[in-house]
């Protein structure tokens, strides 16, 4: 699996993938646990140009509403695929994936300065403290992070950042190549996608909220370094199935009560706010004691919040954040980085949340 955590060694480190040649145009693929988004760009004139994009809802592949979380198999992740390509008209087959956050972890080290060379046999020892699984069902990879690119430690400290990924995970992803007419050299964790499509080396610390439909991740970021990473097992679609149940709706009706309302209130289904309120609850006690733990270890403060993914554009999420965190929160603009016509500008910003991470697996290629 070397070839796999090799890519996602260069995206740590920032560097450019290793193509002998670089395709005119490229796509990135995130398979997402309810849908599958796409992104097409190409390098034309020094300038990077958003040539298409699209998304499709998994549900449908295993006779499912719109949104729910179907388990499928890779043939049918391949023929899903194959459709939002086709859909979206797309002219090539160089791709890249992203891996799904729920399969892998990502940690830092702090551990004693040592030879490069040495850290292979350290880094895992140490790496088995944080996994729960066997260092044999995982591949590993590991960056020493500069001492330029942090600050208050000593020479005689490095802090490693780390990656496990499972190695069933990624032969999934092999699979899925091998079962379609494309070619992929890239493979990347979507916190690093989506770090690399929405943010221009920041100074200040900043924390980045990437809710999807199975579940919610979220990062510290730090001079482009993540220094805390955490998954909430809990997303849109938990929102949606809660209100389903709680208000005794189907899920496509609680599924539209979601995205027309969000947190305002309901003339409706009045109960629906306390509802949601009550599932958002859990969410943001796990980013305050992210929030906690980092100013703790670190001791510095967070200057401000990044929205990702497709449930953040609930109606009034922001807002919610705004008043529960105390600090600057925004949404992410994944294409701010891409050249586009001017009439799509207000239905990429509605949608951009949800391809951060399509888009920075596409960029990663150019």
């Amino acid at each position: 699996m070397a070839d796999f955590l090799q890519t996602i060694t260069s995206s740590l480190k920032g560097a450019l993938s290793s193509f002998e040649k670089k395709p005119d145009s490229v796509i990135g693929i995130d398979i997402g646990g309810s849908s599958i988004k796409v992104v097409q760009l190409k390098k034309e004139g020094g300038k990077i140009v958003l040539e298409t994009y699209g998304a499709v809802s998994l549900g449908p592949y295993a006779d499912q509403e719109s949104g729910q979380l179907p388990n499928l198999d890779v043939e049918t992740l391949a023929t899903a695929i194959q459709d939002v390509l086709t859909e979206a008209h797309t002219t090539t087959m160089s791709t890249g994936f992203s891996i799904q956050s729920g399969a892998s972890l990502i940690f830092m080290l702090d551990l004693p300065h040592v030879k490069e060379s040495e850290y292979a046999k350290i880094v895992p020892t140490e790496a088995r403290k944080y996994i729960p699984v066997p260092l044999s069902e995982v591949s590993l990879d590991w960056w020493v992070v500069p001492e330029n690119e942090y600050e208050g430690e000593t020479a005689k400290r490095s802090q490693v950042l780390v990656v496990a990924v499972r190695n069933d995970t990624l032969q999934q992803y092999r699979d899925i190549v091998t079962a379609m007419p494309i070619t992929s050299k890239l493979y990347e964790l979507e916190i690093f996608s989506i770090i690399r499509s929405s943010f221009n080396h920041e100074l200040e610390p900043i924390i980045v909220l990437d809710m999807g439909a199975r579940s919610t991740r979220i990062a510290i970021i730090e001079y482009g370094v993540v220094r805390s990473f955490q998954t909430v097992n809990r997303g849109s679609h938990q929102i949606s199935k809660t209100l389903a149940t709680s208000l005794n709706i189907s899920f496509d009706k609680a599924e539209a009560l979601k995205k027309k309302s969000g947190i305002h209130e309901s003339e409706e289904y009045p109960e629906a706010q306390k509802v949601i309120n009550s599932s958002l609850r859990y969410i943001f006690s796990e980013v305050n004691s992210v929030l906690l733990d980092y100013e703790k270890e670190y001791h510095k403060t967070i200057g401000a919040m990044y929205l990702s993914g497709g449930g953040v554009n609930m109606p009034g999420f922001t807002d919610e954040l705004r008043k529960e965190f105390k600090f600057p929160v925004s949404i992410v603009d994944p294409f701010a980085k891409t050249v586009y016509p001017d009439f799509l500008k207000n239905i990429l910003t509605e949608s951009g949340p949800d391809f951060a991470v399509a888009a920075g697996v596409a960029l990663k290629q150019l």
